[in-house]
């Protein structure tokens, strides 16, 4: 199984425990056994969420990755971009001055009232799609991430009947998703495997949905989604579920893909550790 592991929040996202810092992750993803680390701090089309600068904050960390000890890990530096119908991505094209983008749907359209809350099986289906359409036209979107998940603060204001049928609501997902994958495939954006949004109630629902985006020629990429230190390398607890999906190393991405000089903006350089 690939050792490189993508969606690695820093201490500069506020939701991260504050000893996440680059010294501190590296240390940690060494001794996990991790060869490539892809950070990617939340960038919030809520300002609610986090009022922090935007990708000139997260363009600092660069000078903190330089003056790590060299033989650790690989650095890419990226963000995870939240992204939404009607919306577009947090960050915009500044996101291009970045080695990749984690492009996520959190439901912001349904949270700022553009579209009304899911009530039925089909409406919240509906969304799920609709959020996973939006990632695909977000500037350097390079993963999508966590796609088709349903954020625990959503799901709870789902009617009951709704949270007892998700079975359904993925039923329908898996068939709708054959519109969207093959585009994700073509213009080379991986499907995240989040090991914290692939808890044991979505596990078996997204098994489908996965081997179609196999099926449909994408590729995928491991993420811990760790906002703890001790989260860095726990995506090694998906080795039997990626082989229940169908999915081998070959079909992994390890980051070669990303930080590519000639769709960088001039003189932002490479991450530390990349060259």
């Amino acid at each position: 199984m690939a050792n490189a592991e993508f969606h690695i929040h820093t201490s500069i996202s506020w939701c991260a425990a504050p000893d996440m810092t680059p010294e501190a992750m590296q240390a940690q993803a060494t001794r996990a056994g991790l060869s490539v680390m892809g950070f990617a701090d939340h960038l919030w089309l809520d300002p609610r969420r986090g009022s922090r600068p935007a990708v000139p904050w997260i363009l600092r960390l660069r000078e903190g990755l330089a003056r790590l000890p060299a033989g650790g890990p690989r650095h890419l530096l990226g963000a995870e971009a939240d992204c939404a119908p009607g919306l577009g991505a947090a960050g915009g094209d500044a996101l291009r001055q970045l080695d990749f983008v984690v492009a996520a749907y959190h439901f912001a359209d349904v949270r700022a009232g553009l579209v009304p809350w899911p009530r039925t099986v089909e409406e919240l289906a509906a969304r799920v799609l609709d959020g996973f359409r939006s990632l695909l036209d977000a500037p350097a979107a390079r993963i999508a991430g966590h796609p088709f998940f349903i954020p625990p603060s959503v799901y709870r204001r789902l009617p009951e009947a709704v949270q007892e049928r998700l079975g359904d609501v993925f039923a329908i997902v898996a068939l709708g998703a054959g519109r969207f994958l093959p585009l994700a495939a073509e213009r080379g954006i991986a499907i995240e495997l989040n090991v914290k949004a692939l808890g044991p109630w979505s596990r078996e629902v997204m098994l489908p949905v996965l081997r179609t985006a196999r099926e449909c020629g994408c590729r995928f990429a491991l993420s811990s989604d760790a906002h703890r230190l001790d989260e860095i390398g726990r995506t090694r607890g998906l080795a039997r579920y990626l082989r229940d999906a169908g999915i081998g190393d070959r079909d992994l991405v390890t980051g070669d893909e990303f930080a590519l000089e000639d769709e960088r903006s001039p003189g932002t350089g490479r991450a530390s550790g990349a060259a």
